[in-house]
């Protein structure tokens, strides 16, 4: 079975690629190695997809269902936490050696207040207060990248565009960001900027500008991090990022600056 997995397609995947690892038993001479009982464990990863729970369990209910009246649905959520908190090893901690995965912003946050004590891996802190998560505690994940790996030689010979980037003009709060570069960048020589929105169509010229131009710009999108810097380091197109109080993944282990 574990052979057969394939990976989702999604850019909030870390919790599909970690248990995918983790259903694999390795040797346990490396570094992370999966344990059966658990007073052997130093930490405790809670197998919970919590982007795809998002998903069926949006924040906002449909408004239809609103408007019909209709009684919320049963929800088993107080059943849940206390079976959690009444469990031996959580109690021991009070959570601290327990990992939750919420990569997409909005994920767990109906419960993130309960288990802020617990080791979070997530894409950024934009929607997170300092009391929910810290550098101290949690984890910086990268995104999963969107676009095909660039595939030819090393260089900027091939790369006639000097910069490039492709989204939404008006995104939330950073679509003040983003209309002011439309309206400083879409005239300029040597530079692509375009409109659009998320298509298979879109993707294929994504990756055509990526693929053919020397930097790519980041501003901001649902949070200071977001996929399109992954899909401009597979492309080799190098990423300027303009985000404020941006956090990227291991960066007390990769120095950004000589990549």
């Amino acid at each position: 079975m574990y052979e057969q997995l394939r990976y989702p397609g999604h850019q909030h995947s870390a919790e599909w690629w970690l248990f995918r690892d983790l259903l694999h038993r390795g040797p346990r001479d490396r570094p992370v190695a999966r344990v059966d009982d658990p007073s052997d464990a130093d930490l405790f990863y809670v197998p919970f997809f919590s982007s795809v729970s998002l998903v069926v369990n949006p924040i906002r209910p449909p408004a239809a269902a609103n408007a019909s009246g209709a009684a919320a649905p049963c929800s088993d959520e107080a059943m849940q936490e206390e079976l959690l908190e009444r469990q031996p090893y959580w109690r021991r901690h009070n959570g601290r050696d327990h990992v939750f995965i919420c990569q997409d912003p909005n994920a767990l946050y109906k419960v993130i207040h309960r288990i802020s004590n617990a080791v979070l891996l997530v894409s950024d802190f934009g929607r997170l207060r300092g009391d929910q998560a810290s550098l101290v505690k949690d984890v910086i994940l990268p995104y999963s990248h969107r676009i095909n790996s660039f595939q030819g030689d090393v260089g900027v010979d091939g790369r006639p565009s000097l910069l490039f980037f492709m989204g939404n003009r008006y995104r939330k709060e950073g679509g003040k960001v983003r209309d002011a570069l439309f309206q400083i960048l879409e005239n300029e020589e040597d530079v692509i900027i375009k409109h659009g929105t998320q298509s298979r169509e879109s993707r294929r010229t994504a990756t055509r500008g990526m693929h053919s131009s020397k930097f790519c710009l980041h501003p901001a999108g649902d949070t200071p991090s977001a996929c399109r810097l992954f899909d401009a380091l597979v492309s080799l197109c190098v990423p300027v990022i303009v985000s404020d109080y941006i956090e990227l993944p291991f960066e007390d282990i990769i120095n950004y600056s000589n990549i």
